[in-house]
């Protein structure tokens, strides 16, 4: 079974609103639990299911000289867990989508996302000997101008001083009309711009002594 992001969603927007909780209730005749699953809508709380006609169960019980009491231990897992998933659910969704992304490999820049999100990027470029375009893989993000540089003159700073209006972005970073996609190796340009785009995988977990000793 593969998780789709479109039925998750719409299971989740049909159910209940969460957060889905787990409680038990005494039956004063029998002493028994009975473990379930509610929720807490407009001010009013639901039982949502629960687990009084499971045939699956595990009866424990606790017992002492004030008396006891039992329960089913594989229903109150199963409600657990119900509950559990039903509220992580918002963040299931994200990992499909990125999943998702991640199995559709490259995609065309046009669809990349141009609100400074770092991803990767890849393009031709010239960096062999006889000049010719070779596969170029990097980090990047979208730009777009910055304000001016005002000079000692008053006016936008165009002099060299202030940089080589050659270098790729110079225009964007001196309150030109360039925009494009920055890299951590150096840009692009408008002669060799990236052609496809990938999300940035999520980072590794950290271990317990991530502060160095």
């Amino acid at each position: 079974m593969s998780l789709s992001h479109d039925t998750l969603k719409v299971l989740h927007e049909a159910a209940t609103p969460g957060p889905w909780e787990t409680d038990h209730e005494p039956d004063d005749e029998f002493r028994y639990h009975n473990y379930f699953i509610g929720a807490d809508v407009g001010g009013k709380w639901h039982t949502l299911l629960d687990t009084v006609n499971s045939d699956h169960k595990l009866i424990e019980d606790d017992r002492d000289e004030d008396g006891g009491s039992a329960w089913d231990a594989i229903g109150k897992a199963n409600a657990e867990l119900l509950s559990y998933l039903r509220n992580a659910v918002p963040e299931i969704l994200t990992l499909i989508a990125e999943r998702d992304a991640m199995r559709g490999g490259w995609q065309p820049i046009e669809t990349a996302p141009k609100d400074g999100t770092e991803v990767i990027l890849s393009g031709p470029y010239p960096e062999n000997d006889q000049g010719l375009p070779t596969a170029r893989v990097t980090a990047g993000f979208w730009i777009e101008p910055e304000a001016p540089v005002i000079g000692d003159c008053g006016g936008p700073c165009r002099c060299p001083e202030y940089g080589d209006p050659a270098e790729p972005h110079w225009a964007t970073m001196h309150g030109g009309s360039d925009s494009g996609w920055m890299s951590t190796d150096g840009g692009f340009t408008t002669e060799w711009p990236p052609t496809h785009w990938m999300p940035l995988p999520a980072a590794p977990a950290l271990g317990g002594n991530h502060h160095g000793s």
